[in-house]
């Protein structure tokens, strides 16, 4: 059996090598400067610009707004007034969460609701940089923010005619819709314990059940510290602090995603640097990430751009461990992340598998499987799919010390055979209905109506990496079992269409179908039915043959990238379908391998031809210049594979 390589095969491509400043000025340039937090901060990006450590536990940053889809990561560039600083966020997801221990600083006189102040600022004043977010706001309140790897620095200057205020808002979080606000603050115990620490524990609901612990501590006492009653009162506490005029207050929060006593330690651990050396600290700690990646000979903005996505790439998975524990990670999008973030950071941040491999391997032994989609330790449910899997194998087949491999095979085999999930909800159990699967060899639409065509053809991935595995490690039998179940896709595929097609218990088509209207069925994830007809990532001989041959392959993949394919037939693409070239859509992952098959056929000159287009359309080092959500760096990991011509594994295309 000839096995391809990835998706990337064996592609050496440096769009727009050419420079205008020439290698000299770009090694002189420290790669720090490089990076641009507010890149991707407008439009369907979803990043935050606030600072944060490498695969830390807090990303402090401005919330300009909440309750939709625009404010995922509380944030969109276009907003010219900040409504709370929060201590956790999301990088690029299309649900929003997290948004922990909000609060507000500002000097003027506050609305009759304090809770309704927020802080106007102009675009011009306000700076995002690696390691620090500084915004100088009208009226007079000047917000500086660092990062450390499991507590915020913030620094505030309050203006000098006015007596400053904070307003605490312990049970703030991130939500996106109002449906979701009974979930979003369950319960908040807080004491003052002295007059400037403040100690608590949350419990959201928001996504996945949580625990959120904390410390604040400020640098000075308030002259007044007042409770607030009424609108928001109810989920927690919420306190107005006065200071006198011109006071540079800073202030600690420290978190911990179990207790009290851990915010305390990470407290303890971390409190003594300055917030300049703070700042100093976190960018010395980028470098060395940064400078993994070869910027020289390369242009300003494709230097600004891949600078950028290493940082996007390297902000998760995050810590979820207290200080003096063992390093334990979550923040695992593995639905985007498994194609090629994951198998860039066994390339980047090699020291860093076994410790995410490991982090999986905790969820299984508390919940008896792999995570799909992990918050703070959690199974949120979402997405659908085990690409856990296909992580956990690369690492055990690539050789990674530190992994108990046997509970590895264990953890793998659990997740793709156990039919109940423990913990988790019914959205978990409807998607995971194995002996369904097995039973009709794909899953029926009228007993799967959610999405039955695309877990069928994600399963099939998943069974080819468990299957391989099992042989790699000489178990046989269950080689054979998932062999069998990887090859499930061919259940689907309707010929006349040349697109997998639902069907239903009784082997009929489900209709109606049309092959590129995106919102007709509910039986694809965010795609379309010609989206997804590519989606045979580990038999691509099987595809290129369903399709008619070389020649049939490269003319429909020609005007799939056209758009010719279905003329006049409506698309109606949901709002994560972006960055269109054609039918091809790059701001959602279904996608990303497919320009790769253009080199399965011999024809590399037309994917880089694509690549470099799709590089200089949809990754622009502007607040605007992302063409989809990053999530959690799946994004940004397409553009270093393709512009270095990494070969990934995971996301391999292979016979």
């Amino acid at each position: 059996m000839k096995r391809w390589s990835a998706i990337g095969l064996a592609l050496l491509l440096a769009v727009g090598a050419e420079s205008s400043h020439g290698e000299d000025a770009a090694s002189e340039m420290d790669v720090a400067d490089l990076v641009d937090p507010m890149i991707g901060t407008v439009g369907t990006g979803h990043v935050f610009p606030g600072p944060c450590r490498p695969f830390g536990m807090v990303q402090p940053s401005p919330d300009t707004g909440n309750g939709s889809w625009t404010y995922c990561s509380g944030y969109c560039g276009n907003d010219r007034a900040i409504r709370r600083f929060s201590q956790t966020h999301l990088n690029g997801t299309g649900q929003a969460a997290l948004g922990d221990v909000g609060f507000l600083p500002f000097s003027s006189e506050p609305p009759g609701d304090p809770r309704d102040a927020a802080l106007a600022f102009s675009k011009d004043r306000e700076r995002a940089s690696l390691g620090k977010y500084d915004v100088a706001a009208e009226d007079g309140t000047r917000v500086e923010i660092a990062a450390g790897r499991r507590l915020a620095h913030y620094r505030v200057t309050f203006a000098a005619g006015c007596p400053g205020k904070v307003l605490f808002d312990f049970p703030y979080g991130l939500y996106r819709h109002e449906r979701y606000l009974p979930l979003l603050t369950t319960s908040c115990k807080v004491e003052r314990k002295s007059a400037t620490t403040f100690e608590g524990i949350n419990h959201s609901d928001i996504w996945c059940p949580r625990d959120i612990a904390y410390v604040v501590e400020l640098s000075h006492a308030p002259a007044s510290c007042r409770r607030l009653d009424g609108h928001g009162a109810d989920k927690g506490p919420q306190y107005l602090l006065e200071f006198a005029p011109g006071t540079r207050l800073e202030i600690l929060v420290a978190l911990s995603a179990s207790a009290i006593e851990g915010a305390r330690r990470n407290l303890a651990a971390e409190r003594a640097a300055g917030f300049d050396e703070r700042v100093a600290e976190t960018r010395a700690e980028w470098r060395r990430y940064l400078g993994r990646i070869d910027l020289s000979g390369r242009g300003a903005d494709e230097r600004k751009a891949l600078a950028t996505a290493m940082y996007h790439l390297c902000v998760q998975p995050n810590l979820v461990s207290d200080d003096g524990e063992a390093p334990r990670y979550s923040t695992f999008s593995l639905w985007d992340t498994f194609r090629d973030a994951h198998p860039l950071y066994e390339r980047l941040v090699p020291e860093l598998v076994p410790d995410f491999v490991n982090s999986l391997l905790a969820h299984y032994r508390r919940w008896g499987y792999l995570p799909r989609w992990e918050l703070w330790g959690r199974e949120t449910n979402c997405m659908i799919g085990s690409h856990a899997v296909p992580v956990v194998a690369d690492a055990i087949e690539h050789g990674f010390a530190g992994i108990d491999v046997d509970e590895a095979y264990s953890a793998v085999r659990a997740t793709l055979t156990r039919e109940e999930r423990p913990g988790s909800g019914t959205m978990s159990a409807r998607r995971t209905d194995w002996s369904v699967y097995d039973k009709y060899g794909y899953y029926p639409c009228d007993l799967v109506p959610w999405e039955s065509v695309s877990r069928t053809l994600e399963c099939c991935y998943d069974d080819f990496r468990a299957a391989r595995l099992a042989r790699r490690l000489g178990k046989a039998e269950d080689a054979d079992f998932f062999e069998r179940r990887s090859w499930s896709f061919t259940n689907l595929w309707d010929a006349a269409s040349l697109c997998f097609r639902a069907k239903d218990s009784r082997g009929r088509w489900h209709v109606p179908f049309d092959p590129a209207n995106c919102s007709l069925t509910h039986n694809y994830t965010e795609g379309s039915p010609l989206q997804y007809s590519w989606y045979v990532m580990h038999r691509p001989a099987w595809l290129i043959k369903a399709m008619g041959g070389k020649e049939a392959f490269e003319d429909r993949l020609d005007a799939y990238f056209a758009g010719t394919l279905c003329p006049g037939s409506p698309r109606n693409y949901i709002q994560d379908v972006t960055g269109l070239v054609g039918d091809y859509a790059h701001g959602n992952e279904p996608s990303h391998h497919v320009t790769s098959f253009y080199r399965l056929i011999g024809r590399p000159e037309k994917a880089a031809a694509l690549e470099k287009r799709i590089i200089a359309e949809f990754y622009r080092p502007r607040p605007d210049g992302l063409c989809g959500n990053d999530d959690c760096g799946q994004m940004s990991a397409w553009l270093i594979r393709t512009a270095f011509g990494f070969r990934t594994t995971t996301s391999s295309l292979k016979y």
